[in-house]
């Protein structure tokens, strides 16, 4: 038995452009193409080999319109749906670390929305990134017309915020970021740093850092027209002195945060978490304390009319 569905699986994120496409599962959810702007299958996380045609193949299908977001998501031989509207959404998150790709999306009000998918094609989900930002901020966020970019900005980045060797991933997101969204400008950064534990976390923990240090990501705040991204790895501090491969992204859209807190680190000295809420939701991100991306965030957030 053979269908189109297990001939054309693999590991790759595919547009769906019409019913034919759409995944047996999802085949009773109506979808009115028309009004669509982006609609995505997202496939399971198996190789080739272990595939058949028997299965549901594809874990997830995202749905992109004017109005929401929609993930109809697979469980086992059923799938639930969750919506969100876009005029609630007040950040995404981005990260791969190898293959490992997670896209999470927050809204008021709600829990966020998750989705895991193949790092290898992250270029899927930037797509749907952007088109979701388009929508909730009203605001067109570059093309791949714009790639002569901000070169000025792309060179101040790299020199003034990001010398460290252990920032090279992060410069080369950065330059990426300003060559495809024009309009956006470098507001502040911070290097990837060693941080100490905080006193009195006690013996044993501070035994530990001596044996296997812990660093904190370098960050760079880009403002856009509409929103503010932060250019980072997926986790704000990890152990080790090896070079950390993690790219993270996340996007902040300032007309849905209520308030901006920054509050010492419970573990590490010198190091703050900033704390960005929106009614009954909340995202992390943690800088040196005094760093200058924590003022540009609550700025930012704070201005009338930045979206």
């Amino acid at each position: 038995m053979h269908s189109n569905e297990y001939d054309a699986f693999g590991p790759w994120i595919r547009e769906v452009r019409s019913s034919e496409d759409v995944p047996r599962l999802y085949a009773g959810h109506h979808i009115e193409f028309s009004n669509t702007l982006v609609v995505l299958k997202v496939p399971r996380d198996i190789a080739r080999r272990d595939a058949n045609p028997h299965m549901h193949l594809y874990d997830q299908l995202l749905i992109v319109t004017t109005e929401s977001i929609t993930a109809l998501t697979r469980a086992d031989e059923r799938y639930t749906a969750r919506e969100l509207a876009v005029r609630d959404i007040f950040a995404i998150e981005d990260s791969v670390l190898l293959l490992d790709g997670l896209l999470t999306v927050h809204a008021v009000g709600t829990e966020p929305l998750l989705i895991p998918y193949n790092g290898s094609d992250r270029e899927s989900i930037t797509r749907l990134v952007a088109e979701v930002r388009r929508q909730a901020t009203r605001v067109d966020v570059g093309s791949d017309e714009d790639a002569a970019g901000n070169a000025h900005d792309i060179e101040l980045a790299a020199e003034q915020f990001l010398p460290e060797m252990r920032d090279q991933g992060i410069r080369s997101d950065c330059a990426d970021v300003l060559r495809t969204e024009p309009g956006s400008v470098v507001l502040a950064g911070q290097s990837t740093i060693r941080v100490h534990p905080a006193a009195g976390s006690g013996l044993r923990f501070a035994v530990a850092h001596r044996m296997n240090p812990a660093f904190l990501s370098g960050v760079v705040a880009i403002g856009g027209t509409g929103d503010i991204s932060l250019i980072h790895r997926r986790r704000w501090i990890v152990r080790g002195a090896g070079d950390d491969v993690s790219s993270a992204r996340t996007v902040v859209i300032p007309a849905r945060v209520d308030v901006v807190d920054v509050v010492p680190h419970p573990s590490y000295a010198g190091v703050s978490i900033v704390r960005i809420a929106a009614t009954r939701g909340r995202i992390e991100i943690v800088v040196a304390e005094h760093s200058s991306v924590a003022e540009v965030v609550r700025q930012y957030c704070a201005r009338p009319g930045a979206v």
